[in-house]
């Protein structure tokens, strides 16, 4: 019984998080269809499928196809391809305010230079602070006195005006240098703000999703209530807490507090939670997370498993792999890159955390296309190896 409840919950959390259907191979209803111009027998036909040709953009962060370009949103699909008409995620939202320049990083002229692709790859801003940081820190400033919550241990006054204070200091942003980026990340999943309740109204954003503008909906920070607790307030002074409890400076620099671990190694890591609405992912998954044969990094006690806090900052083992921009140029193509676990599992290697440091400076590295820039490069090795006779 304990199995099927396990099987069951599975199935019903991956078609709530990504409308991916599961059926009964037994039953008949749910017998592969088998259509002629399908390339392979269950197959949706290439025809039937999913697909979007354009001149400005097309982009995907893990979502379903519908959003690939909110101009021309893709619908009338089988459903297998996923829901349309439902809450982008807020890491689909952040990809399109990058396309749609609704943040700086893509230049005035409307065209993407090689730079700016890197810049923004790496720029690690997050949609729910663009849409109500600024908000959120009018509403505490605001605020005089202290804030009542209880974690468990009874109630306690807390002054919410040094989290405030590095609020409003804060870049927005989560790069290794970012201050304040754990607080956020703490206020958006503690007590009445939770990730679920980001992609429309409730306890963080006043206006609901709207189909007609997934893009641009939910926004505007909800009003204070009339009378009681304020949500707002109340998630604010929890996240403040649970940086006391580890330890950690309100202030304290995102570098110095969450950092990927390889082997015995250490490296500061930029990036946070989908929920936050980042493009560049670093989360903690268990697993070793780096590709290699090493054991799962160990972390500290957990104080908030919602963000993956712990008495140790947050570990991060999963998330952004390889990243690449590319243009492609007069002589060719052009593009740069970083393998953010880096290439070698060797610990004497000069490359087994080569690329995770490049990853902390939010830097890429060249990739070498022509031959000649390849004999060029000071770093080249060339090795001939005669092969056993047969």
């Amino acid at each position: 019984a304990y199995d099927t409840f396990v099987a069951t919950n599975l199935f019903a959390q991956q078609y709530r998080n990504f409308g991916l259907p599961l059926m009964n191979g037994g039953d008949p209803r749910a017998a592969w269809t088998e259509d002629p111009a399908a390339a392979r027998p269950g197959a949706v036909p290439f025809d039937e499928s999913p697909q979007l040709l354009r001149d400005d953009y097309v982009t995907n962060a893990n979502q379903n196809h519908w959003l690939a370009n909110p101009a021309e949103k893709l619908e009338g699909y089988p459903r297998i391809y996923g829901p349309t008409g439902t809450p982008a995620t807020t890491r689909t939202r952040m990809n399109h305010f990058y396309l749609q320049g609704l943040v700086p990083e893509r230049g005035e002229d409307g065209v993407w230079t090689l730079d700016e692709l890197e810049t923004a790859a790496l720029s690690f801003r997050s949609s729910v602070s663009e849409l109500v940081r600024e908000d959120v820190v009018t509403r505490c400033e605001a605020h005089e006195g202290t804030v009542q919550v209880n974690l468990g241990g009874g109630p306690e006054d807390v002054d919410i005006a040094p989290a405030c204070a590095v609020l409003a200091a804060w870049d927005g942003m989560g790069g290794t240098s970012s201050q304040g980026a754990h607080v956020w990340r703490e206020f958006l999943a503690s007590g009445p703000i939770m990730p679920d309740s980001l992609v429309d109204a409730g306890p963080l954003f006043a206006n609901a999703f709207d189909p007609a503008d997934p893009i641009g909906t939910p926004y505007g920070l909800v009003d204070p209530p009339g009378e009681g607790p304020d949500p707002v307030l109340q998630a604010l002074a929890i996240a403040t807490v649970r940086i006391d409890q580890a330890g950690l400076s309100l202030d304290a620099e995102l570098g110095d507090i969450q950092v990927r671990k390889k082997g015995t190694t250490s490296t500061p890591t930029p990036g946070g939670h989908y929920f936050e609405g980042y493009i560049g992912i670093g989360t903690y998954s268990g697993k070793s997370g780096d590709s290699t044969l090493f054991p799962p990094a160990s972390r500290g006690a957990v104080i908030n498993s919602e963000t993956g806090l712990t008495d140790e900052g947050y570990v991060i083992t999963n998330g952004n792999s390889w990243i690449m921009a590319l243009q492609f140029g007069p002589q060719g193509p052009e593009a740069r890159a970083v393998l953010t676990y880096s290439q070698s599992e060797d610990p004497s290697s000069p490359h087994y955390v080569d690329q995770t440091e490049l990853y902390a400076q939010q830097s890429m590295r060249p990739i070498l296309f022509r031959e000649a820039d390849i004999a060029a490069d000071p770093n080249l090795t060339e090795e001939t190896l005669t092969l056993p006779e047969q």
